[in-house]
Parts: structure tokens; C-alpha cells; sequence
């Protein structure tokens, strides 16, 4: 069974460049396979976040098999090279 996984991810840009949002280079790492964004939804992170204290946000989805244990999104910079990455906790309880 499978369950989809939605973030919602805003990025502030401080600085004096232009930075990509872009859901091609976000990945989620289920149990340390990295998985990409569901078809459709890595285009819906897809622009630039202007230069100069400006921000942006986006929606993506992932699927993650119910036995997964470990989470973690990673957010990479595709001009410069560094990645940003965050560990999720899984709850399993049933609402």
C-alpha cells in the first residue's frame, strides 16, 4: 500500500541573484532510495524566486510506501551545487 506524501515549501531569497524553485531538483529519499516528485507535480515548483528579500512557495507531491521508516526531503541548488535536506518522522496512526 502507498500513501501520498504533499509539502507545501516556501523559499525566502535573500540574495542578489535571481534562485530556482524548481521541483526537478527536489527529491524525497524513502529509506534511502530518493524518489521523485509524482508526474505532473515537479511542474508545479517551477520558477525563479526574485532577487533581493523576495520569497515564493510551491506544492509537491511524493508517493511512500506504507512500510517506509525514514524520510528525508533534499532540496538542491542546481547552478551552485548545495543542498538543503530535512528528516521527516512517519506516523502511522490511523485517524
Amino acid at each position: 500500500m502507498i500513501t501520498p506524501v504533499i509539502f507545501h515549501i516556501s523559499m525566502a531569497n535573500n540574495y542578489v541573484t535571481d534562485a530556482p524553485l524548481w521541483g526537478d531538483s527536489m527529491r524525497l529519499l524513502v529509506d534511502g532510495v530518493p524518489r521523485a516528485p509524482e508526474d505532473g507535480w515537479g511542474s508545479t515548483c517551477y520558477g525563479l524566486v526574485n532577487a533581493g528579500h523576495s520569497s515564493d512557495r510551491c506544492t509537491i507531491k511524493f508517493v511512500v510506501p506504507n512500510t517506509a521508516a525514514d524520510l528525508k526531503l533534499r532540496l538542491q541548488n542546481l547552478d551552485s551545487g548545495t543542498e538543503v535536506s530535512g528528516t521527516m518522522t512517519t506516523d502511522r496512526t490511523v485517524q
